[in-house]
């Protein structure tokens, strides 16, 4: 069907319509003025006759149809009859085809609608601009709209991977301890590990060597130091002579040797004191077994007095003195005995002492200083705390002991790796050196043994010239998450002034040469009461991340959660319309429903227009403008009063409005200057009160006259 609209058959339905067809005029009437195009209807299903026929066509006058006026309601609807059976022919005879056709579009008028909706309401930015843009402007807002999604993408992806990344940062705090310093544990080792009168003693049989002393020397060094420094034959030669002597000595081991034949603490420790304060050394200090030999650990925390346990004001007269003895006549020297020295691991005679924590091993975890006789050190301490994240907190420190180590001590890293090696040479070699085998899990190695072992089964030939020795990495042994670090800034005296040797002297009955060439004394102290607190923070909060993305989201589309919401409302519509033939049916006769009722309000409104302009002659725009051009002119109020009364009495409007402007052309000519200006608002509102009346008796003689009429019908 070919439909062809020329806005006729408007109001055939509505009650406006009927009312506008009673009220006009015939078109013989006003033939020129409202003949306007007419409205055709052709279909090529319809026969010839009904083709056609008259009521194929018709004409109006203005935006009704061309009807015989009839005197009432009932001829008038008897002249629609043929215009309605007409209609409805017209909607039974559409044909199949088309219907089929409107069915396929259906699902994409349904997406256009929404798609139009979503781009008028949407708060995201872009979409209105693009859908009602035209050719240059719609690719300009496209361009723009790609653009800014594609760096909007590019700044997400790059905020969600740092996110994923973990990263951390670092909180660096400066601390005052107002109520003093906790004093650390410090372990003091002498570099001569045993005593000449002990092995003297001990070698009564005269069966312990020099070679079987030097090898009995390495048991407490560390692997990597014994495979460089020594060479297999000698160590084989002396692990013979151990072989030898352990035939005739059952009970004799090297941890027990070292511990016998190093110094008592009542030999090493000669004077302490805290804060100007003298205590017994030996009742608060721990022997334990170190790559030194025996060491011993004072820690003052284990005193029953408050004063011992915190440093509270800095400098050296709070902190701690400590007067040690080398004992150096004890040592095997040849120069003075002829017995071949024995060397172990240091370069200097004294003692080397650590600063440490309570919960770790000394010589594994902290830095060690080193004083020789005749010498007086300083050791300024600057504490350190670390507060770290743990590994299912985005860091990668660790409280517990990995899988595998049964321990029910305190965790430190320190410890960990220890005990790895000694896991990993139990492994490898059937035994464990001596330095790493704390708990005494595992046989001790020999020297020998573990030089063997590390040539033959963990030499590994790197570029065909480089030999490399396979030691365990040890990374299941994290960091500890809680830490503190002692920092010492020593400084050193040489010798000991005469005033103390003479004061030593009297309290003790020492004699000074012995002062002289054994004593040294260690001073440690805080510098300061405070410490630095590092604490290890999350680089990138969730909150942070989604305000993040959110600034950005607003910066380059205007988004938000409401935006996503609508995005995500939009798409599931246009899946839904895509997916549903229902929700299609429900979109097309919605589209149809709103269409009906945008063109019945349409109706309704020019219908009213077209009363309102029947009712009026359609005179009344040409009196609007017949008014406007009135010249205005000032007369005087006598003059006024008889304009007035000019036009009051006549009863037609358009002679009312003729007499006016003859009387004002008069005016006009008689008075040419010194007139007042002619106010028409008077008969503006006379004009409007005579139409009033006009309109009340037209309704009034229809109301009169209805019932006859229909009667008559």
């Amino acid at each position: 069907m070919r439909r062809v609209r020329n806005h006729s058959l408007l109001y055939n339905d509505g009650p406006m319509g009927r009312f506008a067809q009673q009220e006009s005029p015939s078109s013989s009437d006003k033939p020129n003025r409202n003949k306007k195009e007419s409205v055709h209807f052709q279909s090529d299903s319809f026969d010839d006759e009904i083709s056609n026929s008259p009521s194929s066509s018709c004409s109006t006058v203005g935006d009704l149809p061309n009807l015989k006026p009839s005197a009432s309601k009932g001829s008038f609807l008897s002249e629609l009859k043929p215009f309605s059976k007409r209609a409805s022919q017209l909607i039974v005879d559409v044909p199949v085809a088309h219907l089929r056709k409107i069915k396929n579009t259906e699902g994409v008028s349904s997406i256009t609608r929404e798609s139009e909706h979503f781009s008028n309401t949407t708060t995201l930015h872009g979409p209105k601009r693009i859908y009602h843009g035209k050719r240059l402007s719609f690719l300009f807002w496209m361009i723009i709209m790609v653009a800014s999604m594609i760096m909007l993408l590019t700044q997400v992806t790059s905020l969600i991977n740092m996110f994923l990344s973990k990263p951390t940062v670092s909180q660096v705090s400066f601390l005052l301890s107002e109520g003093g310093m906790q004093f650390p544990r410090v372990t003091v080792c002498s570099f001569n590990p045993i005593k000449r009168t002990f092995v003297e003693a001990l070698n009564s049989t005269k069966d312990l060597s020099d070679e079987l002393l030097d090898y009995l020397m390495m048991f407490n060094s560390d692997a990597m130091t014994l495979y460089g420094r020594s060479d297999g034959p000698s160590l084989h030669s002396g692990d013979n002579l151990y072989k030898q002597y352990l035939t005739t000595h059952k009970n004799f081991t090297a941890d027990g040797f070292f511990m016998e034949a190093g110094f008592s603490c009542e030999d090493m420790f000669k004077m302490c004191s805290f804060g100007g304060r003298r205590f017994e050394c030996c009742k608060y200090a721990t022997p334990i077994f170190s790559d030194l030999g025996k060491c011993f650990t004072l820690n003052v925390q284990d005193s029953d007095k408050p004063w011992m346990k915190m440093q509270t004001e800095p400098g050296i007269a709070a902190g701690l003195q400590i007067i040690l003895d080398s004992h150096l006549e004890e040592q095997f020297d040849s120069e003075t005995d002829g017995v071949t020295p024995v060397f172990s691991s240091a370069f200097e005679n004294g003692f080397r002492y650590y600063v440490h924590p309570s919960e770790e091993i000394p010589f594994l975890s902290s830095e060690g200083i080193a004083v020789s006789p005749d010498t007086v050190v300083y050791s300024a301490l600057s504490s350190s705390k670390y507060i770290l994240l743990s590994s299912s907190s985005w860091g990668n420190c660790s409280d517990h002991w990995p899988t595998g180590y049964d321990y029910n001590f305190s965790y430190s890293s320190a410890m960990c790796s220890t005990v790895c090696k000694a896991q990993y040479f139990q492994k490898i070699c059937g035994c464990s050196p001596s330095i790493y085998n704390h708990l005494n899990k595992f046989n001790d190695c020999t020297p020998y043994e573990t030089y063997r072992c590390m040539d033959t089964k963990m030499k590994k030939v790197v570029n065909q010239t480089t030999l490399n020795i396979e030691m365990p990495t040890c990374e299941e042994c994290k960091v500890e998450c809680k830490s503190q670090v002692y920092h010492s800034f020593n400084s050193y005296g040489r010798g000991l002034s005469r005033g103390a040797l003479m004061w030593l002297s009297k309290q003790k009955g020492w004699r000074i040469n012995h002062m002289k060439t054994n004593f040294q004394v260690v001073n440690v102290f805080f510098r300061d009461m405070s410490y630095t607190e590092y604490i290890q923070k999350r680089g990138m909060s969730l909150t942070e991340l989604l305000s993040d993305i959110g600034g950005n989201m607003g910066m380059f589309m205007g988004m938000s959660v409401f935006t996503i919401i609508e995005l995500s409302l939009f798409l599931s519509k246009i899946g839904w319309i895509a997916i549903s033939r229902k929700r299609r049916d429900y979109m097309y006769s919605k589209k149809k429903n709103e269409e009906m009722h945008e063109k019945e309000l349409e109706d309704v409104v020019t219908g009213f227009k077209l009363f309102r302009t029947r009712k009026s002659g359609n005179d009344m725009s040409h009196l609007r403008e017949k008014i406007k051009g009135l010249s205005m002119h000032r007369v005087t109020s006598e003059q006024l009063n008889v304009c007035k009364l000019a036009w009051e009495n006549e009863p037609d409007i358009e002679r009312r409005l003729a007499t006016v402007t003859r009387q004002n052309s008069a005016l006009k000519e008689h008075k040419e200057s010194n007139i007042l200006p002619f106010d028409l608002k008077d008969i503006k509102d006379q004009i409007s009160r005579g139409r009033a009346a006009s309109m009340f008796r037209s309704r009034r003689s229809r109301s009169e006259t209805a019932p006859p009429a229909i009667h008559e019908a």
